[in-house]
């Protein structure tokens, strides 16, 4: 629940839990039972917000380091994936276009050796193959 600080006039955050007082050995009536049930003690909470947000301001230049930090984390290893996974195929593309054009001595770059690799390899052997049936035409 939120209020209003009497003394400094400032926002005060306060809660409050009833805490039930546990009913003795010795009762001797519903009525002492019922009247035991009503029994607790209150524990009441007040912070007021201008301590509440204190210590936040001592973290905050932390935090935001922290946070951009590992944005910049992320944003680093997000490149280094798209450029390993992008290099081999524009790679391809750039020796296919040169094939196309004419020139059949092109080969693709290989910078792995998962399918990709293997890809490129086929794809050089494949144009190694063209090439030397087109020299044998001629």
């Amino acid at each position: 629940m939120f209020g209003i600080s009497r003394t400094t006039k400032k926002p005060i955050i306060f809660s409050f839990i009833k805490i039930p007082i546990p009913a003795g050995n010795e009762l001797n009536s519903k009525q002492d039972a019922k009247q035991s049930h009503r029994a607790h003690w209150i524990l009441i909470s007040v912070v007021d917000e201008s301590f509440l947000l204190a210590g936040m301001t001592r973290y905050t230049p932390t935090f935001i380091f922290c946070s951009l930090l590992l944005t910049l984390a992320c944003v680093a290893i997000a490149y280094f994936v798209s450029w390993s996974i992008a290099r081999p195929v524009v790679s391809l593309g750039k020796a296919a276009r040169k094939i196309h054009d004419g020139d059949l001595s092109a080969r693709a770059t290989i910078f792995t050796r998962d399918e990709m690799g293997d890809f490129g390899n086929l794809f050089n052997n494949m144009a190694s193959q063209l090439e030397t049936s087109r020299n044998m035409q001629h």
